[in-house]
């Protein structure tokens, strides 16, 4: 299961005051690498902003990771990061979320 992480950096407050808008963009994806590179792949994409590894499977050399970004173009530029990396055998989006929401902020 993926977590959903709210992203406020494009957050904008809604007239009124009390209400937040952002955006939503939370990518999974599933990284080859040679099973004796899985320690350095691992090393390598926790580097990247909004990339957070959530499994590994050293003896396949498979490395599932979420990428968290605000818009589906640094979506795919975080992908295409990805898949740059030195070592890397593939990279391949597997599922991605995107929604904007509100919440209240309580404010007056």
């Amino acid at each position: 299961m993926i977590a959903v992480i709210r992203t406020r950096s494009a957050a904008s407050i809604l007239p009124g005051g009390t209400k937040i808008r952002y955006s939503v963009n939370v990518s999974s994806i599933v990284v080859r690498v040679a099973p004796d590179n899985v320690a350095d792949g691992v090393r390598r994409l926790g580097d990247l902003p909004g990339v957070e590894v959530q499994f590994t499977d050293g003896a396949r050399g498979r490395i599932v990771v979420t990428q968290e970004s605000v818009t589906t173009d640094e979506q795919d530029a975080g992908l295409r990061r990805i898949q740059a990396l030195p070592g890397l055998l593939s990279a391949e989006l597997v599922c991605h979320y995107f929604e904007d929401l509100e919440e209240d902020t309580g404010g007056t």
